[in-house]
């Protein structure tokens, strides 16, 4: 009767190695499977890393060169401003008004005068 409880406790030892074994297999399988999978995230956290620092780099470039549109349209409206004030004393000098040359004023004076207009165009 010992022996047999003896026998009985060994193949339940037995059993419980083997399942034990087969679990620990498992797991190594697991854990390599997601150690894979770890490297491929990893990977494409890279990927993605390199997609952004591009896309900042982009960003700054179209930042300069929207400032520097900006600061060209400044120019050019300013020009066309001087130019429409020009044009108007010159109407007003062909059509034989007597109007004071802008040669009478420092350039800032002229470039600041408004013409009563009141509409911003000069």
């Amino acid at each position: 009767m010992i022996r047999e409880e003896i026998r009985q406790i060994q193949k339940e030892k037995e059993g419980i190695i083997e399942s034990s074994k087969n679990q620990l297999e498992d797991y190594e399988g697991e854990i390599e499977r997601l150690g894979d999978h770890v490297d491929h995230l990893e990977e494409e956290n890279s990927i993605i890393k390199k997609g952004i620092q591009i896309q900042n780099s982009r960003l700054i470039e179209l930042e300069n060169e929207n400032n520097l549109l900006k600061d060209q349209l400044e120019a050019v409206v300013g020009e066309a401003r001087r130019l429409e004030r020009e044009n108007y004393l010159l109407n007003l000098h062909l059509s034989g008004h007597n109007v004071v040359s802008h040669s009478d004023y420092g350039s800032s004076d002229f470039n600041d005068f408004d013409h009563g207009g009141g509409d911003g165009i000069f």
